[in-house]
Protein backbone atom coordinates (compact mmCIF):
# COMPACT_ATOMS: atom_id res chain seq x y z
CA UNK A 1 0.00 0.00 0.00
CA UNK A 2 2.84 2.28 0.91
CA UNK A 3 4.19 1.64 -2.59
CA UNK A 4 1.24 3.01 -4.00
CA UNK A 5 0.77 5.88 -1.92
CA UNK A 6 4.50 6.88 -3.72
CA UNK A 7 3.73 6.50 -6.69
CA UNK A 8 0.86 8.47 -6.45
CA UNK A 9 3.07 11.13 -4.39
CA UNK A 10 5.17 11.32 -6.86
CA UNK A 11 2.57 11.15 -9.66
CA UNK A 12 1.38 14.35 -8.78
CA UNK A 13 4.37 16.38 -8.00
CA UNK A 14 4.51 19.56 -10.50
CA UNK A 15 6.92 19.26 -13.30
CA UNK A 16 9.85 21.19 -13.55
CA UNK A 17 9.59 23.26 -16.83
CA UNK A 18 12.80 23.30 -18.99
CA UNK A 19 14.73 26.39 -19.19
CA UNK A 20 15.26 28.61 -21.85
CA UNK A 21 18.76 28.86 -22.70
CA UNK A 22 21.44 30.17 -25.39
CA UNK A 23 25.12 29.24 -24.30
CA UNK A 24 28.13 30.72 -25.84
CA UNK A 25 31.37 29.07 -26.99
CA UNK A 26 33.41 31.97 -28.47
CA UNK A 27 37.00 31.21 -29.48
CA UNK A 28 38.53 34.23 -30.38
CA UNK A 29 42.25 32.71 -31.61
CA UNK A 30 43.39 29.15 -31.23
CA UNK A 31 44.52 29.18 -27.69
CA UNK A 32 42.30 27.14 -25.23
CA UNK A 33 43.08 29.58 -22.36
CA UNK A 34 41.27 32.42 -24.70
CA UNK A 35 38.06 31.02 -25.31
CA UNK A 36 35.07 32.39 -23.28
CA UNK A 37 32.02 30.82 -22.43
CA UNK A 38 28.66 31.50 -21.38
CA UNK A 39 25.23 30.29 -20.65
CA UNK A 40 21.97 32.55 -20.10
CA UNK A 41 19.07 31.30 -18.66
CA UNK A 42 15.68 32.30 -18.00
CA UNK A 43 14.10 29.64 -15.66
CA UNK A 44 11.23 30.31 -13.20
CA UNK A 45 11.16 34.15 -13.14
CA UNK A 46 15.04 34.25 -12.48
CA UNK A 47 17.88 34.75 -14.86
CA UNK A 48 20.49 32.46 -14.49
CA UNK A 49 24.34 33.08 -15.40
CA UNK A 50 27.30 31.52 -15.99
CA UNK A 51 30.27 33.40 -17.67
CA UNK A 52 34.18 32.33 -17.71
CA UNK A 53 37.29 32.00 -19.42
CA UNK A 54 39.86 29.56 -20.24
CA UNK A 55 39.24 25.54 -20.53
CA UNK A 56 38.99 25.15 -17.07
CA UNK A 57 35.77 24.39 -14.88
CA UNK A 58 32.99 26.80 -14.64
CA UNK A 59 32.43 28.53 -11.52
CA UNK A 60 30.46 26.93 -8.89
CA UNK A 61 27.96 29.07 -8.02
CA UNK A 62 25.84 30.79 -10.94
CA UNK A 63 24.69 34.45 -11.00
CA UNK A 64 20.92 34.29 -10.56
CA UNK A 65 18.59 37.57 -10.20
CA UNK A 66 14.81 38.04 -11.19
CA UNK A 67 14.01 38.47 -14.35
CA UNK A 68 13.04 42.56 -15.57
CA UNK A 69 11.11 42.50 -18.63
CA UNK A 70 14.12 43.86 -21.21
CA UNK A 71 16.14 40.84 -19.94
CA UNK A 72 12.95 38.28 -21.08
CA UNK A 73 12.41 40.34 -23.94
CA UNK A 74 15.87 39.93 -25.16
CA UNK A 75 16.23 36.50 -24.46
CA UNK A 76 12.65 35.33 -25.98
CA UNK A 77 13.85 37.76 -28.94
CA UNK A 78 16.90 35.19 -29.42
CA UNK A 79 15.39 32.08 -29.12
CA UNK A 80 12.61 33.38 -31.33
CA UNK A 81 15.47 34.10 -34.23
CA UNK A 82 16.82 30.63 -33.96
CA UNK A 83 13.23 28.78 -33.66
CA UNK A 84 12.05 30.85 -36.65
CA UNK A 85 14.99 30.42 -38.67
CA UNK A 86 16.29 33.67 -39.09
CA UNK A 87 19.38 32.25 -37.69
CA UNK A 88 20.37 28.98 -38.87
CA UNK A 89 20.71 25.92 -36.57
CA UNK A 90 22.60 22.80 -37.11
CA UNK A 91 22.25 19.65 -34.91
CA UNK A 92 24.87 18.19 -33.05
CA UNK A 93 25.28 15.14 -35.74
CA UNK A 94 26.10 18.03 -38.80
CA UNK A 95 27.82 20.21 -36.87
CA UNK A 96 31.68 21.29 -38.42
CA UNK A 97 33.83 23.47 -36.36
CA UNK A 98 35.61 25.96 -38.62
CA UNK A 99 39.71 26.89 -37.05
CA UNK A 100 39.43 29.89 -34.67
CA UNK A 101 38.19 33.03 -34.23
CA UNK A 102 34.42 31.60 -34.52
CA UNK A 103 31.45 31.51 -32.02
CA UNK A 104 29.47 28.58 -31.27
CA UNK A 105 25.94 28.88 -30.05
CA UNK A 106 23.66 26.19 -28.18
CA UNK A 107 19.89 26.70 -27.68
CA UNK A 108 17.32 25.16 -26.49
CA UNK A 109 13.77 25.83 -25.64
CA UNK A 110 10.02 24.38 -25.21
CA UNK A 111 7.74 25.38 -28.06
CA UNK A 112 3.92 24.06 -28.03
CA UNK A 113 5.30 21.97 -25.41
CA UNK A 114 8.09 20.28 -27.65
CA UNK A 115 12.40 20.74 -26.37
CA UNK A 116 14.35 21.98 -29.18
CA UNK A 117 17.16 22.70 -29.31
CA UNK A 118 20.37 23.42 -31.73
CA UNK A 119 23.76 24.66 -32.47
CA UNK A 120 24.27 27.93 -34.67
CA UNK A 121 28.41 28.66 -35.86
CA UNK A 122 29.74 30.69 -37.71
CA UNK A 123 33.42 31.84 -38.67
CA UNK A 124 34.71 35.02 -36.57
CA UNK A 125 33.56 36.78 -33.17
CA UNK A 126 31.37 39.34 -34.98
CA UNK A 127 28.10 37.19 -33.66
CA UNK A 128 24.38 39.17 -35.39
CA UNK A 129 22.91 41.55 -34.11
CA UNK A 130 20.21 39.87 -32.32
CA UNK A 131 23.04 37.63 -29.90
CA UNK A 132 25.35 40.80 -29.36
CA UNK A 133 22.35 42.79 -27.82
CA UNK A 134 21.23 39.50 -25.46
CA UNK A 135 24.99 39.53 -24.22
CA UNK A 136 24.95 43.11 -24.13
CA UNK A 137 21.71 43.44 -22.08
CA UNK A 138 22.54 40.05 -19.80
CA UNK A 139 26.07 40.51 -19.40
CA UNK A 140 27.45 44.15 -19.77
CA UNK A 141 31.18 44.31 -18.93
CA UNK A 142 31.90 40.75 -19.48
CA UNK A 143 34.14 38.45 -21.11
CA UNK A 144 31.90 37.20 -23.40
CA UNK A 145 30.75 41.39 -24.26
CA UNK A 146 34.71 41.90 -24.56
CA UNK A 147 34.98 39.25 -27.07
CA UNK A 148 32.14 40.14 -29.50
CA UNK A 149 32.47 42.94 -32.16
CA UNK A 150 29.24 43.40 -33.67
CA UNK A 151 26.76 46.46 -32.61
CA UNK A 152 23.76 45.68 -30.22
CA UNK A 153 19.75 46.41 -31.95
CA UNK A 154 17.34 46.18 -29.24
CA UNK A 155 14.16 44.17 -30.59
CA UNK A 156 11.00 46.12 -31.48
Amino acid sequence: MRGWAALLALLLLPEAALPDVVGFEIWPSRNADDVVSCRIELRAGQVVVVEFTGSGMPPKTPLRWPVRKPEEKVILHALQAFVGGDLPSADAYTLRVPPAPYALVSWSTTVNGKYISGFYIQNGTDVPPVLATLIDTILPGGPCEAVISAPAVLPD
